[in-house]
């Protein structure tokens, strides 16, 4: 099965809640390697053709109580395609990363606002649908294989988690029947007789035309009034909130700005995948997190800012190709 490569997908795939979980806890442990307490599970699954069809991601254990849960599931991207991700939001898990979906892995995952849950149940549910006959593994990839980003229930920090993978099968798929091929009989058509006919020809008379003296009219002539153009900011790429929160992530190649409702943010941390570019900060009360495509988008971004009283919140989700 072809897969991209995790390091690629770690710096394509920021806006996931183990940042979220840095940000909240201002800490993150390495995997534990302390006998699991809690466990998670995606379920097996069987399609039929093209018809959709749904897989569920589920906490089945907890025994230590967590705040959140974070995801890295891989499939077969030639037997599957995603046709959507939505998290349940589960017992007030209602802090949410975008999940992403590249190639064939997806990472996602959601947080409380530092509630503490034993809550067993469905947390995630992913439609598929098949693209051809055939059977295939859907693996949750731990915190050992992908240390930032990989599946684990969170306390904080990466609580110790056990992960059973599911199955999928394929069928349906009938291969293309042969069609004869018929070829038309030419048929010989006669070519008419053209017979000419005489025609008269017409006699030209000259009318006289009559000319109108053309008065002059004043025209009233308008003003232009002036644009005024802002200044572009020299941005590499620059992206925009799809949902109307007035939310701006604009990125050079070595800065960034993010910008909303009595907001702003900046920071140097800069990094390219490839086409995907990523942007990190973690200063005080303040972390954001943001990723996109350079250029031409789409684009996510998360800030949380704990540095007055309380919590805010800003996002921008950018779908703009």
């Amino acid at each position: 099965m072809r897969r991209l490569p995790r390091a690629a997908l770690a710096g394509a795939t920021l806006i996931l809640l183990a940042a979220i979980a840095a940000g909240l806890v201002f800490a993150r442990a390495s995997p534990s390697t302390a006998s699991p307490g809690n466990a998670m599970a995606v379920s097996d699954g069987a399609g039929t053709g093209a018809t959709p069809f749904v897989v569920s991601i589920d906490i089945t254990d907890a025994t230590d109580a967590y705040v959140g849960y974070q995801y890295w599931l891989e499939f077969d991207e030639t037997l599957l395609a995603v046709d959507d991700v939505a998290e349940t939001q589960m017992s007030g898990l209602v802090l949410c990363a975008t999940p992403s979906v590249v190639g064939g892995t997806i990472v996602g995952g959601c947080t409380t606002i530092g509630a503490l849950l034993t809550d067993l149940g469905t947390v995630t549910n992913i439609t598929f649908h098949c693209l051809r006959n055939g059977s295939g593994q859907l693996d949750l990839i731990d915190t050992t294989a992908q240390p930032t980003f990989g599946t684990t229930t969170i306390g904080p920090p990466f609580l110790p988690t056990t992960l059973t993978d599911g199955s999928v099968g394929c069928s349906g798929f009938v291969g293309p029947t042969d069609t004869p091929t018929i070829t038309p009989t030419p048929t010989i058509t006669p070519t008419p007789t053209v017979t000419r006919t005489p025609t008269n020809t017409p006699t030209i008379t000259n009318t006289p035309t009559i000319t109108n003296t053309p008065t002059n009219t004043p025209t009233r002539t308008s003003t232009p009034t002036p644009t005024v153009t802002p200044t572009p900011r020299p941005f590499t790429c620059f992206f925009e909130d799809d949902f109307g929160r007035q939310t701006t992530l604009g990125i050079t190649d070595s800065t960034w700005v993010l910008e909303g409702p009595n907001f702003q943010a900046s920071g140097g941390n800069v990094r390219h995948f490839g086409s995907m570019v990523l942007v990190t900060r973690r200063s005080g009360g303040q972390v954001v997190m943001g990723f996109g495509r350079c250029p031409g988008g789409p684009a996510n971004a998360l800030a949380l800012d704990f540095s007055f009283l309380g919590l805010r919140l800003l996002r921008l989700t950018d779908k703009t190709p």
